[in-house]
């Protein structure tokens, strides 16, 4: 999974078998802990339209941060547009600055 933190530009980027529902919910958890020890008070999250960030995450991800001090908000961006999606252009530069290369056999847990 990758997130961008929009105001470091930083990847916040974690391997994962499958990326089901709950398993983006505790990524996305993990993350608001993270900002949360940093003092951020509110985080916006922007999501595709994956069937994988709709109610089913939402609802785990709430049970996972119930006793978080910061404040959660999702948008959604339109469907089928990827030059909204900050994340496709992170994806494109991987592909071109890191895995152009590399051996196909190998996943990304191994860079």
């Amino acid at each position: 999974m990758l997130g961008i933190d929009i105001f470091s530009g930083d990847f916040i980027f974690d391997a994962v078998k499958s990326a089901k529902s709950e398993t983006i919910a505790e990524y996305f958890a993990k993350m608001a802990r993270k900002y949360e020890e940093k003092g951020i008070k509110e985080l916006h999250f922007f999501f595709d339209q994956n069937t994988t960030h709709k109610s089913k995450m939402q609802d785990k991800f709430k049970e996972l941060t119930e006793k978080l001090y910061v404040k959660t908000r999702f948008h959604f961006i339109a469907s089928y547009s990827p030059k909204l999606n900050l994340v496709e252009y992170a994806i494109h530069l991987i592909r071109q600055k890191v895995l152009h290369h590399a051996d196909c056999k190998k996943n990304l847990a191994d860079f």
